[in-house]
């Protein structure tokens, strides 16, 4: 008779939700987020023309890419930039809720 312990095994990892770390405690994701944010941060403050509109808008993205990046909801344990993702991606599905 076969032991049932040897089919049971898999090799499908148990942290599959986990994001790589790239550069230091940084994710792909995250890096992506900081390298295009901080390229738009640096025209606007920097070499756009007008200093009083640059530095405001220069100041409104990196909030944004802080709050897309890096922000966690603990309600929902997801980051604010996927929880915008399924938002839009399911807004206009209709919504069932089942009664235990």
């Amino acid at each position: 008779m076969s032991n049932n312990a040897d089919s049971l095994e898999s090799n499908v990892p148990a942290s599959i939700d986990i994001e790589e770390m790239l550069v230091g405690r940084l994710t792909g994701r995250q890096l992506t987020y900081l390298c295009i944010g901080g390229g738009i941060a640096y025209n606007l403050i920097f070499k756009f023309s007008n200093h009083y509109i640059g530095w405001p808008l220069g100041g409104i993205v990196l909030i944004a890419v802080y709050f897309l990046g890096f922000y966690k909801l603990k309600k929902h344990d997801r980051y604010l930039s996927e929880h915008l993702y399924y938002y839009y991606k399911y807004n206009k599905e209709q919504q069932i809720f089942l009664n235990k």
